[in-house]
């Protein structure tokens, strides 16, 4: 059986909208390990609506919980810290205040979240970080209204080393057509 890792999954109980409680997030990890994932990254909500929440150090101690629940439910998953993180003008900041965080906690990627009323050219923050040597991935682009009909400002970015994290429900017509 092949193995994967999951780099954007929204498994630890009551922190923002995946599982309500902890026998909701159980089954979602035995799905997980079911499907041949060994290896997660927990990435609730950063900023945004959640500005103020799911803080680093929390989700840190969340992981650190949940991965004792786990093991004493028997189920063979290997979380991590990490979040998906709206787009804000205080990243740098937040970032070296470990306020909020990249994922696997290994300051090496940001799951950066764009808001979907908006359009925001976030140009300028993937070179920011990328002097810091933090490659931004944005998370699900393709729910994005102006980056589905314009697929080029993607392009753009990812010359400059920002991959995408594509929704698998995207990829099965679950968000519409397009």
């Amino acid at each position: 059986m092949r193995t994967f890792i999951d780099i954007h999954c929204h498994c630890l109980p009551g922190l923002d909208d995946g599982p309500v409680n902890s026998p909701e997030a159980l089954n979602l990890c035995r799905a997980l390990v079911e499907e041949g994932i060994k290896t997660v990254v927990a990435t609730p909500h950063q900023l945004g609506r959640f500005d103020g929440r799911n803080k680093a150090a929390q989700v840190r101690t969340a992981v650190d919980e949940w991965t004792g629940q786990l093991q004493e439910a028997g189920i063979p998953l290997t979380v991590l810290p990490g979040a998906d993180v709206r787009v804000d003008e205080r990243m740098l900041r937040l970032l070296q205040d470990d306020t909020v965080l990249t994922l696997a906690d290994r300051g090496k990627y940001l799951l950066l979240e764009l808001p979907h009323e908006a359009f925001i050219d976030i140009e300028p923050l993937i070179r920011q970080l990328a002097d810091r040597r933090i490659s931004v991935i944005i998370s699900h682009p393709e729910r994005h209204p102006v980056l589905a009909a314009r697929p080029e400002i993607i392009a753009k970015w990812a010359d400059l080393g920002t991959s995408v994290q594509i929704t698998a429900g995207s990829l099965l017509g679950q968000f519409g057509p397009a």
